[in-house]
């Protein structure tokens, strides 16, 4: 019989979402390592619980030994957070090394180890070939309709660098009923892109992308610009807190300024946590300097697929995972 895991993603396993994607990530990295994983428990194997705190008293997986895989979206985990996770889980799982320290800083006691996300759930696209310089230059980011993910600042950065130039443009890749503040923009060369797209569709217009811009004020793990990156686009990032290692696959942003978050009843993160205040000056400078420099910033982009493809796949992830929760 092969070592079995139990598993219980609170979120699901929606591959439309980064949640729902980091989920079925898990289980292929655990089966890539010939472990059994099964969402509803044998009570002779340990449980890894993916979620929220309220999950992790769950009667189903009550006699277990739990180990917890949560995150973190701003510089500090919420107080109900912590206390779940001291009293319920032996061992922790967060996907940056930030969120590490900022754990043990606010009070678990239990171990907490750095078990990143990997970058190959749908197999490993093959990066976007050389082709020459389209009649319109055009950059992607992404938001929610709020302001985490900091397309705000993007729009703010292209305006201020390309103005009515008809030769660049900006999309925003948006989430079906999420479109919040997108919806005042009004302006020729910005187009918001709205609802859910299959992984075929988004790696499309990932692929139509001569830069992907992502002044984001705090991310888990930050998957979208490590895509482009993976296709071979050049991706500006913000260095903070899950995309720490930007400079090793991008061209990263510094933080300068943080302010308070904008969370409220956020099941992660602490109302008075830290979120980056992304510099507009900054953001427009970088965009300009790709648009001038594109073959070091295909370079930067190629290294930072090889970096991704040698440090984040599934099954390396799934072996660690296993390893630590002593599976094998």
């Amino acid at each position: 019989m092969p070592p079995s895991l139990n598993f219980y993603p609170i979120l699901g396993f929606n591959p439309y979402q980064g949640a729902g994607r980091l989920a079925l990530g898990i289980v292929k990295g655990l089966e890539a390592n010939g472990i059994s994983v099964r969402v509803y428990p044998d009570l002779h194997a340990p449980s890894l619980v993916f979620g929220y705190a309220q999950a992790f008293d769950a009667p189903h997986i009550a006699h277990t030994r739990r180990t917890a895989y949560t995150l973190i979206e701003s510089s500090q985990p919420a107080r109900v957070l912590v206390e779940a996770l001291n009293r319920y889980v032996e061992r922790v799982f967060v996907p940056c090394p930030p969120a590490v320290e900022s754990y043990q800083a606010h009070g678990v006691i239990v171990p907490v180890h750095y078990v990143p996300i990997g970058i190959d759930l749908f197999g490993v696209p093959e990066p976007v070939a050389e082709h020459a310089p389209r009649e319109t230059y055009t950059f992607l980011t992404y938001s929610y309709g709020e302001f985490r993910k900091g397309a705000d600042v993007a729009v703010k950065a292209f305006i201020k660098t390309f103005g009515d130039d008809a030769r660049y443009r900006l999309l925003i890749k948006a989430r079906e009923g999420r479109i919040g503040w997108l919806a005042l923009i009004d302006h020729p060369h910005v187009q918001v892109i709205p609802g859910y797209q299959s992984e075929d569709d988004w790696f499309d217009l990932l692929r139509q992308a001569d830069c992907f811009v992502f002044p984001s004020r705090a991310e888990g793990w930050g998957l979208p610009p490590r895509e482009a990156a993976l296709l071979g686009i050049p991706a500006i990032a913000t260095q903070w807190l899950g995309m720490w290692d930007v400079d090793q696959w991008g061209i990263p942003l510094p933080v300068t300024e943080t302010r308070q978050c904008d969370f409220r009843l956020n099941p992660y993160n602490a109302d008075e946590g830290l979120w980056a205040e992304p510099n507009v000056d900054v953001v427009a400078e970088r965009m300009q300097w790709v648009v001038d420099h594109p073959v070091e910033a295909k370079q930067i982009a190629l290294a930072g697929r090889e970096y991704l493809l040698k440090n984040f796949t599934w099954a390396q992830i799934g072996e660690q995972i296993a390893g630590l929760m002593g599976v094998f």
